[in-house]
């Protein structure tokens, strides 16, 4: 991964963690660059489906993607995460 690239990912994720929000400083180290969308199911290098994450989140993240399913993994940028969410079975989400 580029250089510039990986830069822009830290700065856009304030420099923590997308999953758990551990910070850089926390952690002593550089974080990982996840991508949301794994490259074995088709996943890009592009920007908004790269998440920088910790090793232990992207880790226990792998390779795992199942868009339509009724339990998935939030993105941290375009899923609003703070509202507490649950998927109906029709694929819509309520709050709870």
């Amino acid at each position: 991964m580029r250089a510039d690239l990986r830069a822009q990912v830290r700065e856009r994720f304030d420099f923590r963690c997308g999953y758990c929000g551990v910070s850089d400083t926390q952690v002593g180290a550089p974080l990982t660059i996840d991508h949301f969308q794994p490259r074995s199911r088709g996943g890009l290098d592009d920007i908004d489906n790269l998440v920088y994450c910790c090793h232990a989140c992207n880790e226990h993240k792998a390779d795992y993607w199942q868009p339509n399913a009724v339990e998935r993994i939030l993105h941290p940028l375009r899923d609003d995460l703070g509202l507490p969410v649950r998927e109906q079975p029709d694929a819509t989400r309520c709050t709870r």
